[in-house]
């Protein structure tokens, strides 16, 4: 069930695992699991994964046995020093003991469990700051970013200070500076809204700089704000269409006559019949919508850095076919819900070079009336132990920058 949450959840599930052996010892758990994995411990570190594990002074155990002698004799070393009353000994579960001196306090669970993904906090000398980046903390060309700042106050006397907002070039800041009071043991909030209007202003990742300089006390360090570079995409439909989502995947529209045509201006994009959208991660833009029928093109640039090879995904609910510059490499017509991930599903996933410099990718995205809500991932990933690539641009068209 754990698993099944989607995501990232193998490190949820093996940690339940483990208490649910704890708990029932060995003999709880059924033989069509434990037969298969047997007594030996394999890790990656063969093709690249961890790295000198298996020697020096204290190398990963073999077997499930010496690993479980680890475990037991660090554990009442790990008991005595959280003072916990709970012993080891040769009872197999833990009925009978008070479980609660093992839990988290309550305000830490409730924290866990609304803690907010967008907020960020930063403690310095004199007070401490948190960032509050909204929905998120992406910026697109055009469209002001408003985010707030809470200054708090821990100490018995009042500040005086003056904050000031630094912004990547070409960009604006309001306000950019200004003086303020926060109260002993208070706090004040300041909101600013920023702003870049120029695509190629913008990348991956963005730094603005707030500096709080408090009166008659020492300098502290500067505050960054990191915005992250909504993609940049250029969209074609949905374009109305009837029948079965595999024969419209298989009809050639208009934009798989010219698959690498689009290069600009604004006006040629528009005469196409492309328009401009935006994505602050890697779910397709909003605006697209969940229940069309028909036919939708997605386009999107790449800068690369350097030739290599990557993992390519685009997993969706509905029929789909991606190019790569100019080139057909991967269709799946599954539909269904998705899993996206930077590994794949054996199904969505391609393996692909991406040439130095700028790469064009196209998905053309068909569904019909049987097919679930719309939803669509585009995943770019090393190959491999599928990291994410975080220099390779997204966020402006080659005819937008000045990058050679």
């Amino acid at each position: 069930m754990t698993v099944n949450c989607g995501y990232d959840t193998d490190c949820t599930a093996a940690t339940l695992g483990a208490l649910l052996g704890i708990l029932n010892g060995r003999a709880g758990l059924p033989d069509r699991w434990t037969a298969p994995l047997g007594e030996g411990i394999s890790t990656n570190e063969s093709w690249g994964g961890l790295r000198n594990v298996s020697s020096g002074p204290n190398p990963v155990p073999t077997t499930l046995g010496e690993l479980t002698e680890r475990v037991c004799t660090l554990g009442p070393r790990l008991l005595a020093s959280h003072g916990a009353p709970v012993q080891i000994g040769d009872a197999t579960d833990a009925r009978g003991y008070d479980r609660s001196v093992l839990m988290a306090p309550r305000e830490f669970t409730d924290w866990l469990w609304t803690a907010d993904p967008t907020h960020l906090e930063h403690t310095l000398e004199s007070l401490n700051v948190a960032i509050h980046y909204g929905d998120d903390p992406a910026i697109a060309p055009g469209i002001p970013k408003t985010f707030a700042v809470r200054l708090v106050n821990p100490h018995a006397e009042p500040l005086v200070l003056e904050a000031t907002l630094a912004v990547p070039t070409a960009w604006t800041a309001e306000p950019a500076a200004q003086d303020l009071d926060v109260p002993a043991r208070g706090s004040t909030t300041l909101r600013y809204t920023v702003r870049a209007d120029d695509p190629g202003t913008i990348h991956n990742s963005n730094r603005a700089v707030l500096t709080l300089s408090p009166r008659l006390r020492p300098a502290e360090p500067a505050v960054p704000v990191i915005l992250v570079g909504a993609r940049r995409w250029l969209l074609w439909g949905p374009h109305k269409g009837e029948g079965d989502a595999d024969v419209l995947l298989d009809r050639r529209f208009r934009p798989e006559e010219h698959v690498t045509g689009v290069s600009g201006p604004p006006e040629e994009i528009r005469a196409q019949g492309w328009h401009v959208a935006h994505s602050p991660d890697n779910a397709l833009p909003d605006e697209i919508g969940t229940g069309w029928t028909g036919v939708l093109y997605a386009r999107l640039f790449l800068w690369n850095p350097e030739a290599r090879e990557v993992r390519l995904g685009m997993p969706a609910t509905c029929p789909r076919r991606m190019w790569l510059n100019g080139r057909t490499i991967h269709e799946a017509r599954q539909r269904g819900p998705l899993r996206p991930n930077y590994g794949g599903d054996h199904v969505s996933y391609v393996d692909v070079t991406l040439e130095q410099g700028w790469n064009e990718v196209m998905i053309k995205f068909a569904r019909d009336d049987a097919s679930p809500p719309f939803q669509a991932h585009f995943t770019l990933a090393t190959s491999g132990l599928y990291h994410g690539l975080s220099d390779v641009e997204w966020t402006c068209f080659p005819w937008e920058t000045n990058t050679a």
